[in-house]
């Protein structure tokens, strides 16, 4: 096997392992002693990608940070807490859609 040839397969290989790696996200954290937890109000988030031929990903890799970035912005200084994640898939002819759905509750803090 030539220089090119073992040069070029692991380019593919390395390029094949980063394209399945997907962003670690931290949902919440040790909720604060200052929130009102009788006024949580729901709050939810989706995010989808497509798989295709089950090779190629299209958006899938990064769904879950974009569902929590959006559970942030309805959220605003509120606290996130209560967090159920759902992952759902559906086939389709060329591929497969996987959705990850967030629904969470936002904590005010407590009026001093």
């Amino acid at each position: 096997m030539s220089k090119t040839t073992k040069l070029t397969l692991g380019v593919a290989l390395a390029l094949a392992l980063t394209a399945c790696s997907s962003p670690t996200i931290r949902i919440s954290g040790e909720p604060p002693s200052d929130i009102d937890r009788a006024k949580g109000r729901p709050i939810s988030a989706s995010s989808c990608g497509f798989q295709l031929i089950q090779l190629v990903p299209l958006a899938t890799n990064e769904r879950q940070e974009k569902a929590y970035e959006d559970l942030k912005k309805q959220a605003g200084s509120d606290y996130i807490g209560d967090v159920v994640a759902t992952e759902e898939w559906y086939y389709g002819v060329i591929g497969s859609l996987y959705c990850t759905k967030l629904e969470a509750k936002a904590y005010p803090k407590r009026a001093s």
